[in-house]
């Protein structure tokens, strides 16, 4: 694989930058993480961003964002914001992220809500699930249910995909969003359920793998980002354009089960960032 990097885009450098003021916050307090999803596959296959990538992603185990999230809002530096529902009360994902200051990025899913629009990194939290996957499974379908209600409510935009009855569809939900979102008590109530059931085994003793449960994402995918329990036990250093960061040590078993043979680069026609961007400014 030829690992010659390419100049980074402003949106990738201003994101490298965010993921550095993280790495710094956790290695002072000694909080375990990885690189996560693309960004780990960047590093693994690119020593960097993959090309057409425009995001970061890090992951850590519940225990771990419990300490990250408690000293956040004394270690996060003043050029950065980090934004969950209680810091940012029209944010409904289901992940924080910790946003810059200094640099915005518009997307479309966002046209009807008034939140900060920094460059981010997506912080995902992983729990612990039963070792019988059907209760795990259960709690996740109904969390999925959740999620998808509340991307009606909020994320909704006619994105040209699918068939004209499903634009059609996409286009009066949009349209009616952005008339009753601001009297709407549904997202909240919808988003306070999910929390709930995302912490429902928060302190089981017996298990064996955790999850992303908190992600709007299909089964399969759900099924696919389960990880072991020693994949968040030992980290190592990775290259990242030209930083070292932390991955895990099973980066091998997460990636092939993620992407399969991940060393391998999509079509051509599959090399696109999966964000639609409306506009992108710096301060």
């Amino acid at each position: 694989m030829d690992r010659k990097r390419t100049e980074m885009s402003d949106i990738q450098s201003e994101g490298l930058k965010v993921l550095i003021e993280f790495d710094r916050i956790c290695r002072k307090n000694n909080i375990k993480y990885s690189l996560s999803d693309g960004t780990l596959l960047g590093a693994v296959r690119h020593d960097g961003f993959i090309p057409w990538d425009d995001d970061i992603d890090v992951s850590m185990t519940r225990e771990s964002f419990n300490v990250f999230e408690s000293v956040i809002a004394d270690e996060l530096s003043d050029e950065f914001f980090y934004q969950t529902n209680e810091t940012d009360p029209d944010y409904y994902a289901p992940h924080p992220k910790i946003r810059s200051n200094n640099a915005y990025l518009k997307e479309k899913c966002n046209q009807n809500i008034n939140i900060h629009e920094g460059v981010w990194i997506d912080i995902f939290v992983f729990d612990r699930i039963p070792t019988n996957l059907e209760e795990a499974d259960a709690i996740q379908n109904e969390i999925s249910n959740l999620s998808k209600k509340i991307v009606r409510m909020v994320n909704i935009y006619p994105d040209g995909i699918g068939s004209k009855l499903n634009q059609f569809v996409k286009s009066v939900l949009f349209y009616f969003n952005k008339i009753f979102y601001k009297i709407n008590p549904l997202p909240k109530k919808y988003f306070k359920q999910r929390e709930a059931l995302i912490l429902k085994n928060k302190d089981i003793e017996e298990f064996d793998s955790y999850a992303l449960l908190a992600y709007n994402s299909s089964f399969d995918e759900y099924r696919r980002l389960i990880r072991a329990k020693d994949s968040f036990e030992n980290t190592i250093e990775h290259s990242f354009e030209g930083y070292d960061f932390l991955i895990s040590e099973k980066y091998d078993d997460i990636l092939t089960n993620e992407y399969g043979d991940y060393m391998t680069l999509p079509k051509e026609e599959d090399r696109v960032s999966n964000h639609q961007v409306v506009s992108f400014t710096k301060e």
